[in-house]
């Protein structure tokens, strides 16, 4: 009898850890988490390329990598609203909830993790005030900011947040609150796909129109191309997104944030390319999992990473700061070889791992991914064949 190869052992217990497809209630869309990996490095790419400026040398040609990959990077975040978008109305259309259990659903995934890292700066906060976002004021001001930061008011509003990432967690929160009331409210349930796709599809073009004109806040606009995702996943046959074409749609997007349109009218077609060039990318993927790109997406090491990603998201901008406090000492602010980026890219990357497996072993899986909390209904599956998601 042969011995287990111990890579086999260590695979097998990252697996069981991290594959929520092996677990939970039914099938799973191994892309969807492979999706959410491929956003969660483009954020990474933001904070490493910014934080690694020090060490570039001017007018070099790895700056303007890194400052490429600082630009495209926020789209790392316009990715996640889709899949959000996606994925909470495909819920609310799909299955059976009342508002209260809805929101503490959503509340309960949201808010251990958030508060573990929360915790965590505070903590920070006070053992180093040189790096604190604490306000210098009174005791009372300080307590407003931390209580407009456990609420999530950051994002929506113009506060700066303790966590650097958790801007965008307003924006979620806000989507949770209004989407179901707004599917309550209109009978949307009762509606056909093709009247959900025409109101959705003006709303995004409205909301479109009026940020570019009167300003607001024009990254809900990505939410409703997972809206807008859901229904065309539902078409019968379902809609196949070449993915060349899917793949040239996101060059496209990213070649536009690049050149980084100017003013609200430049931000807002921006952000209406991107929503397009993303939906084309996961109606490509989705409905077509047995395709080379899906396969590709459907990587273990990247579906890993997507199970945790919310983790990741939260915690990496911390591993990030350590490891490039400890650089500074080791090689003070000058242009390094480009072996030492990547070096130290690599140690960042690890860092980041490390800490957010941990956050997600200790706190996000057995708070917020516990195999006994109810999950949401995933969207129905464009085909017969294709599995639908296990967890959001």
């Amino acid at each position: 009898m042969r011995s287990t190869m111990p890579g086999a052992s260590v695979k097998a217990w990252v697996s069981a850890r991290f594959d929520l497809a092996r677990h939970g209630p039914g099938r799973h869309l191994p892309a969807m988490d492979g999706l959410r990996g491929v956003a969660v490095l483009l954020v990474f790419g933001v904070h490493f390329s910014t934080l690694a400026q020090p060490w570039l040398a001017d007018g070099s040609a790895l700056g303007a990598v890194m400052d490429v990959l600082r630009r495209i990077g926020h789209a790392g975040v316009d990715l996640f609203f889709v899949l959000s978008g996606l994925l909470i109305y495909g819920a609310l259309i799909a299955g059976r909830w009342t508002y209260a259990s809805f929101m503490r659903r959503r509340l309960q995934r949201l808010y251990p993790t958030f508060l573990a890292v929360f915790a965590l700066y505070l903590l920070l906060s006070v053992l180093l005030p040189g790096e604190s976002k604490l306000p210098p004021g009174g005791a009372a001001e300080v307590l407003r900011y931390v209580l407009a930061n456990l609420l999530l008011l950051p994002g929506l509003f113009p506060i700066e947040p303790l966590i650097t990432v958790a801007w965008s967690l307003s924006y979620e929160l806000a989507f949770y609150l209004f989407m179901p009331l707004l599917v309550m409210a209109l009978r949307l349930r009762q509606w056909t796909p093709a009247q959900r796709m025409a109101l959705f599809a003006a709303l995004a073009l409205l909301t479109a129109l009026n940020i570019a004109t009167v300003q607001g806040h024009v990254r809900f606009v990505m939410f409703l191309g997972g809206v807008l995702l859901f229904e065309t996943l539902q078409r019968r046959p379902p809609l196949a997104v070449p993915a060349a074409a899917a793949l040239v749609a996101v060059a496209v997007a990213l070649a536009v944030d690049v050149l980084r349109p100017v003013g609200d009218v430049g931000f807002a077609v921006r952000t209406v390319i991107m929503a397009a060039a993303f939906w084309a990318l996961c109606q490509s993927v989705l409905a077509q999992p047995t395709h080379a790109l899906s396969r590709l997406l459907a990587w273990e090491p990247l579906r890993w990473l997507g199970t945790m990603s919310y983790s990741f998201y939260l915690i990496h901008s911390l591993a990030l700061r350590a490891v490039f406090m400890v650089a500074g000492h080791l090689w003070p602010a000058q242009a390094m070889p480009l072996a030492w980026h990547l070096l130290l890219a690599m140690v960042c990357l690890a860092a980041a791992l490390l800490a957010s497996a941990g956050l997600f072993l200790l706190v996000e899986r057995p708070l917020s991914l516990a195999p006994h909390a109810p999950q949401p209904p995933a969207p129905p599956a464009p085909a017969p064949e294709m599995p639908k998601p296990a967890h959001d």
